[in-house]
């Protein structure tokens, strides 16, 4: 449930204050940069004879086959009044739906992101922030394993030059309450219409082949789901548990190409968030500020897939190596059964 939103920049700033003071411990005690079921916690649902199971995380009519979760790098000035904030990545395979005989394996690959915040936090409070999703891009951190890896923005994008670059044009527009034009929709256009060459590599042209802005904070902001909304969640992809989330953006596609290149990408594909935090009338944020977020789902840890003992390096290489294709053939044959369930039924 949201509190009545607070009016005065000096009560505001005070309550998050109070709030992020004791969760700033807390939003540092992540394993890596980025952490998937495997720490979060998500439900299983067994498949075949042979005691074999995927995961599963139902969130309200969504079923994610991987999650990623990570928190919202923060500067100093900011962290006392924003601590905690996260942000949430679930990926899902279902049946295209069609009647189509000629397509009867196609399938739609989701990402869905929501934003979570500490229980309480006011979304739709007097501070206005919006979030920049950069589809599309080739960002992608370093290391063979894609499945399990994870860091930073300046890592998965070539260096900290187009993030930089990125965070100085989201910080120098200015919210102003009284514009025609939300500023979310301004920095949208601002990113379409001014391209950064820093960012030439990582957007993969001279320009974001698919950039949105969806607001986060303010007016504008979406409501957090209810308890009531996810009676039938057998998960919640966040922690602490009593944290919120809200849904921010999704992106689909379909295909009949399940290749190992393409599922690598959907499943494991880096998507880079710019989130930006305006000051304002009343705001408690006094100076704007921006961080860059990037996010990818994570597959199972070390030994999730296995259950022989490794006897040497080789044996090692070769888990790593069949592990990718085993969480998501698994995923996908999930998927494909239930299609195919459905339609004998």
């Amino acid at each position: 449930m949201h509190a009545t939103p607070l009016r005065r920049a000096a009560p505001l700033a005070a309550a998050f204050i109070i709030i992020g003071a004791a969760r700033i411990a807390q939003a540092q005690n992540f394993s890596t940069a980025i952490v998937g079921c495997d720490e979060i916690g998500c439900g299983e649902d067994e498949i075949g004879g042979d005691d074999t199971t995927t995961t599963e995380c139902k969130l309200i009519d969504e079923t994610f086959n991987e999650i990623g979760l990570a928190r919202i790098p923060l500067d100093d000035d900011v962290e006392e009044l924003l601590a905690g904030i996260s942000w949430v990545q679930g990926n899902s395979v279902t049946d295209a739906g069609g009647s189509d005989e000629r397509y009867p394996t196609e399938r739609v690959l989701r990402r869905n992101w929501y934003f979570g915040t500490p229980a309480g936090f006011d979304l739709r409070s007097t501070t206005h922030a919006c979030a920049a999703f950069f589809h599309k891009s080739t960002a992608e951190f370093p290391g063979g394993n894609t499945e399990t890896a994870a860091g930073t923005c300046e890592q998965a994008m070539g260096g900290g030059d187009c993030v930089d670059a990125l965070m100085r044009r989201a910080r120098s527009l200015r919210y102003e309450a009284d514009e025609e034009e939300d500023i979310c929709e301004t920095l949208e256009k601002n990113l379409r219409d001014n391209f950064d060459q820093e960012c030439r590599e990582v957007a993969g042209s001279p320009y974001w082949r698919n950039v949105t802005v969806r607001p986060i904070l303010g007016g504008d902001a979406p409501a957090v789901i209810l308890s009531s909304d996810n009676i039938t969640s057998n998960c919640w992809p966040i922690t602490p548990k009593e944290d919120d989330l809200a849904f921010i953006e999704t992106q689909e596609s379909s295909t009949d190409d399940f290749s190992v290149d393409v599922l690598q990408k959907f499943f494991y594909g880096v998507t880079p968030i710019l989130t930006v935090f305006y000051s304002g009338q009343d705001s408690p944020i006094t100076t704007n500020a921006a961080q860059m977020t990037c996010l990818k789902t994570m597959g199972p840890g070390p030994g999730s897939n296995t259950t022989d003992d490794d006897e040497d390096d080789e044996d090692d290489v070769q888990d790593a190596a069949t592990s990718l294709q085993k969480s998501t053939v698994t995923a996908l044959f999930v998927a494909a059964f239930a299609a195919l369930a459905s339609t004998i039924l």
